[in-house]
């Protein structure tokens, strides 16, 4: 399969044998199995947010951020014409 088209559920497992991982690293420095899990979090970060991350990587932009982009490039223009306005 292609890099281009992996799968959410792919990524998330990847995340967990990550996480798993350094759970066993983390016990096999003397760390309880609770211990291990919370600091291999704290390490890895917020995994829903990285999910929605690769998720959103994977969309076209909304119809929503479009319009938002054009309207912010119309009031852009206004304050600061890219043409210098002909003489009337």
């Amino acid at each position: 399969m292609a890099q281009g088209k992996r799968k959410l559920s792919d990524f998330s497992a990847e995340i967990a044998a990550h996480l798993e991982l350094e759970v066993e690293r983390l016990m096999g420095e003397g760390l309880s199995h609770e211990q291990a899990q919370a600091a291999a979090r704290r390490a890895f970060g917020n995994v829903m947010r990285a999910e929605e991350r690769f998720y959103e990587t994977r969309r076209w932009p909304s119809w929503d951020h479009c319009r938002q982009d054009v309207r912010y490039a119309i009031r852009t223009l206004r304050r600061h014409p890219a043409l210098p306005s002909s003489p009337s």
